[in-house]
């Protein structure tokens, strides 16, 4: 019997020779210590490789003897010199089929068995603790960020006997889409933002067929990046269905385009599209001022510059929907406005929240410039309500409605503020 430890050693490298990947395993090592056991020249012994899944086919090449120390025959291998101080025996085994797939990992032990020449029959085999082997995974690589007008150049590492054929999904977004060989070239087209994906396939008569991948994103930020996010003008934000923002008849809002803060490629220099029901207000940076009138609902384009300044400041950004609210309770509107010399005001006093009044609630009207002085306080007796603004300086003011007691005391605002501009 062979009495001597197997285990993984630090002494000698283990070498795979897999039928469809080759590569050599420098921090991976299998070692016989032979320290304990008496040799005599009779003795012989027999070395196998099992893969624990069982769904690989191991041929177990000979063990590496060093030909100054071991001989082998047909009953196995042996030293020269019995008794000689001989420690380690390298071993290395061979994959035929059903190869270890490229960043995958699989689990084998090394049994061994021992018998004396002439007997016909073998020792029981000898097991020897579980080893990993792992095959580099194939990766493509190249500069990271946002592929632009100008070209790049993509790569991976073909395995020995392997060709190459690559592809990317999303070719809009590029000038090229497909090609061969190691180095995929590919050039943003300017014609739309988004991701692709660069793949790689490998092939080999008689081998698995395998993949690389690389998501890219080209001409600007990732879709996912930019989000629209749409607040009343007093910054509470408007209540959303799922992902889409539901807004009301007669109303301002203040619709952001943003980006996130990780995102590789800005924007800037944005141009708003917005439905024909809707009015500009004003747009500002990464935000537009509309009001809704009767038709809350519909579709918003932006386009504007991303990083890749070579496509110019008309790129298709990104395209949002809105849906209409149908629980607009207090909402009111303000018509004509812009205005010059009056805006009338008309709401739904039943609808408007005077649960903070105590009895005989009247409601307030009170009209904010842009320093937050009130520059106008009326109680609003009868509907529509209109409010001279003649005398009113040019510019931006928001109007409050709250409620009033009939002792005079004002409570908090029972709805959403509105904005109207002054124009003369």
């Amino acid at each position: 019997m062979l009495y001597g430890i197997i285990y993984p050693s630090s002494v000698h490298n283990f070498q795979i020779t897999c039928g469809c990947f080759t590569s050599n395993y420098a921090t991976t090592y299998m070692a016989v210590n032979m320290d304990t056991h008496e040799f005599y020249a009779q003795e012989r012994f027999q070395f196998q490789f099992e893969e624990m899944s069982g769904d690989l086919d191991i041929y177990q090449y000979s063990a590496y003897i060093d030909p100054i120390y071991w001989y082998q025959d047909t009953w196995g291998i042996f030293p020269k010199t019995p008794y000689a101080d001989i420690k380690y025996v390298k071993l290395s085994f061979t994959v035929l089929k059903n190869d270890i797939e490229p960043g995958a990992s699989r689990n084998f032990r090394l049994k061994y068995r021992t018998r004396e020449v002439g007997v016909a029959y073998w020792d029981d085999w000898e097991y020897s603790d579980e080893f990993t082997v792992s095959v580099a995974d194939i990766t493509v690589s190249g500069t990271a960020g946002t592929l632009c007008d100008t070209y790049r150049d993509y790569s991976i590492s073909i395995p020995t006997g392997y060709t190459s054929n690559w592809s990317f999904n999303n070719s809009n977004l590029v000038t090229s889409s497909t090609g061969s060989g190691a180095t995929a070239r590919l050039t943003g087209s300017c014609n739309g933002i988004g991701d692709g994906v660069l793949t790689y396939t490998l092939t080999k008569a008689s081998c698995p067929t395998f993949t690389a991948t690389r998501t890219i994103n080209v001409n600007g930020p990732k879709a996912s990046d930019l989000s629209f996010r749409a607040l009343y003008t007093s910054g509470s934000p408007a209540p959303k269905s799922g992902s889409y923002y539901l807004l009301c008849p007669n109303t301002h809002y203040h619709i952001y385009l943003d980006n996130a803060a990780s995102a590789s490629c800005g924007v800037s220099s944005l141009t708003w599209t917005i439905p024909a029901g809707w009015t500009k207000n004003y747009q500002s940076s990464n935000m537009i001022s509309i009001y809704t009138n009767s038709s809350p609902g519909g579709q918003v384009i932006v386009k504007g510059q991303t990083c890749c300044s070579g496509c110019g400041s008309n790129m298709s950004l990104t395209t949002g929907y809105f849906g209409t609210y149908y629980n607009c309770g207090g909402y009111y509107m303000a018509s004509p406005n812009p205005s010059s010399d009056y805006i009338d005001i008309d709401f739904s006093p039943e609808s408007l929240d005077l649960k903070q009044t105590t009895a005989n609630p009247e409601i307030l009207l009170q009209v904010y410039d842009k320093m937050g002085v009130i520059v106008l306080s009326e109680e609003v007796s009868s509907l529509p309500h209109r409010i001279n603004t003649s005398k009113m300086k040019k510019g931006n003011y928001v109007i409050h409605l709250m409620n009033q007691n009939t002792k005079g005391e004002v409570y908090a605002p029972v709805s959403e503020s509105i904005q109207i501009f002054v124009e003369h």
